[in-house]
Order: C-alpha cells, then sequence, then structure tokens
C-alpha cells in the first residue's frame, strides 16, 4: 500500500510533532509534501482549498493507494492509519485536520481537486452521497495550537455559513462558543 502526505499549513503553524508523528507510522508513509503557500483573500475554507488543489496539481496522486490529508498542528498516534485503514474505506475522517482518502474513487468523483469553497465539509458530503465508505477515525488524532490559541468569532461564523450553502442546519456554534 502506497500512501502520500500533505500538510497544508504556514511554516510557522507547522509542529515538529506533526512531522515525527507522520515518520513514526506503524505503516509507513512513502511521500509527506509539505504544501506552504500563503494565500490572501477568501475565507480559510477556501484558502486552504486554494493550497491543496495547488499542491495536489503538482503530484501523481494516481500512483498511490492514499492520501493522508494533514492540518500542520495534528498529532497522530503510531498506529492511526493501521488502525484506520483495516476497514478499507474510501474516506475516514470528517475533518480537515485528519482525513485518508482512497485515490480512486477520489479521482474518478472529484477529478482528483477538493471543492474550492470546502476542502473536507464537500468531500464527505459526496462520498456519502455516492454511498461510498465513509468512517469517522477509529483511533482520534490529537490537535495542538501554539499557546492554547483557538479560532476566532470570524472562523465560526464563516463555518457556519459554508455548511448552510452545502445544505446543513445552521448551529450557531459561533454564539455557543463565545457565549460559553
Amino acid at each position: 500500500m502506497k500512501i502520500i502526505c500533505i500538510i497544508t499549513a504556514l511554516p510557522q503553524d507547522l509542529s515538529m510533532e506533526c512531522i515525527n508523528s507522520i515518520l513514526t507510522q506503524t505503516i509507513p508513509i512513502d511521500i509527506v509534501v509539505l504544501a506552504f503557500k500563503r494565500v490572501y483573500g477568501g475565507n480559510l475554507f477556501e484558502r486552504v482549498s486554494w493550497v491543496l488543489n495547488d499542491a495536489l496539481q503538482h503530484l501523481r496522486i494516481e500512483d498511490f493507494d492514499y492520501i493522508l490529508r494533514l492540518s500542520g498542528d495534528v498529532i497522530l498516534p503510531k498506529n492511526f492509519v493501521e488502525s484506520n485503514l483495516k476497514d478499507n474505506p474510501d474516506l475516514c475522517g470528517k475533518s480537515g485536520q485528519a482525513q485518508l482518502i482512497k485515490v480512486q474513487p477520489f479521482i474518478k468523483h472529484c477529478g482528483g481537486r477538493v471543492h474550492p469553497q470546502s476542502d473536507d465539509t464537500f468531500l464527505n458530503l459526496k462520498f456519502n452521497l455516492l454511498k461510498l465508505k465513509v468512517q469517522n477515525c477509529i483511533v482520534t488524532p490529537w490537535f495542538t495550537r501554539p499557546n492554547g490559541a483557538t479560532h476566532g468569532l470570524k472562523y465560526f461564523y464563516e463555518r457556519e455559513i459554508y455548511l448552510y450553502k452545502l445544505g446543513y442546519e445552521p448551529h450557531m456554534y459561533a454564539l455557543i462558543y463565545f457565549l460559553i
């Protein structure tokens, strides 16, 4: 099994623990691609999608079985890949912070690109609608942020707008997050 890992992050947001957790997986990762690009304009989801699609267009993903897609602040348990690929899913992980994407259905149904406005949510929705095998992570990754920082109100507001555009009911996470 051949796996390519693509990490979308700015250099200052990439943690060494993230790199170490990839290199120590019980199933080896064949190639690690660091997608460092500063994108101006758009919201966070659009910028991440642009960086991810830019990296994908320069890679021969058809040479791999899976894409391990990570954010630079994610630390994987050593058995993350092995445990999550046991049932041979087409997509594992509902969040863009850590996803395992089977390459063949990704190429066939998405053209090998993520949606330009929602890299992870749209992919989950599409794979589910096509009745492909989508599963939550069996082994959960850890997320780190410098100094314990969290997303601001703008992030949650934009997230709700894009979830609504994709057909989800608004949950008002941003309001609840800041009221608690």
